[in-house]
């Protein structure tokens, strides 16, 4: 039965000492430690990290200046390989990425269910001001071409998406917004003035 004890370093200095430690007996007597038990030097984890009340190893590692852009599928393959490989064999284990990358998980899925939920608020807003469901939707629709455009910039350029960049392109979606707000009201008043649909 492996058991685990602590002791002031001033106990003992060698091996031949932890030997000689004196412990108690049921009968209150003592003996000594070597006569009753068989030591062993080894090694052992000098400190042991838990995570949700799991043992836990942490891994760091970061982005080679060099290597903008190829976090994310270094971080795909290392999940396929532990569910392939690591999780069959070894049952129980677990694989969690943290850090930036979940940071960036997390305030994506957010930033996501917002965009939706902020869109379809303007939406709204646009059929009460243009009393009509076809406007808002062309409106609407400028938001995939410009986001469409932006990302090809990131691939073009070579720069990774992260949350800057996403914050960016919500705020992109909000310029295009509001000039298709300006140019469908622009026209609406052409129209009204009597203006060919071609010529508004």
């Amino acid at each position: 039965m492996p058991i685990l004890v602590r002791y002031r370093p001033d106990w003992f200095q060698t091996g031949a000492d932890l030997q000689d430690l004196e412990i108690r007996t049921p009968a209150g007597g003592f003996v000594n430690l070597g006569s009753v038990a068989d030591l062993e030097r080894g090694v052992g984890y000098s400190e042991i990290k838990r995570r949700d009340f799991r043992r836990a190893v942490t891994v760091f590692a970061d982005e080679a200046p060099d290597a903008l852009g190829t976090a994310a599928p270094a971080i795909e393959g290392l999940r396929g390989y532990f569910e392939r490989e690591v999780a069959p064999a070894y049952p129980g284990y677990s694989l969690i990425f943290g850090g930036q990358f979940q940071k960036f998980e997390r305030s994506f899925d957010n930033i996501i269910l917002l965009f939706g939920f902020g869109a379809l608020c303007i939406f709204f807003i646009l059929v009460v001001q243009f009393r009509s469901l076809i406007q808002p939707f062309i409106i609407l629709t400028t938001i995939p071409f410009a986001l469409a455009g932006a990302l090809l910039g990131l691939v073009l350029g070579g720069f990774p998406l992260s949350i800057t960049v996403i914050y960016g392109m919500v705020g992109l979606s909000g310029v295009v917004v509001n000039d298709s707000i300006v140019f469908i009201s622009f026209i609406n008043t052409a129209r009204a003035k009597g203006d060919e649909r071609l010529t508004a």
